[in-house]
């Protein structure tokens, strides 16, 4: 990302925000993605042998179950992560 405002950045016309801090249509996309298109909130119930899988980014979640949670970091080296409760 070459810059942020367009009030400091060499290429105004590639920031996010406008000199009045509006955001240009660079933000709008750029928020969906991170809060809709990549955000994974998801809830279920686990099948008959307990186990509940859903497909995520890589990233970190918290996980909660009963209302006991776990922090867990989903990797690419390792692919996937188990969480037990």
């Amino acid at each position: 990302m070459w810059g942020f405002w367009a009030g400091a950045n060499w290429i105004p016309v590639s920031s996010l925000y406008e000199k009045d801090w509006t955001p240009t249509p660079a933000a709008e996309a750029y928020q969906n993605l991170i809060f809709k298109e990549w955000w994974t909130i998801r809830s279920g119930k686990t099948d008959r042998n307990g186990e509940f899988s859903l497909p995520a980014f890589f990233g970190k979640y918290k996980v909660t179950v009963d209302g006991k949670t776990r922090e867990v970091d989903l990797t690419n080296e390792a692919g996937r992560v188990v969480v037990e409760f």
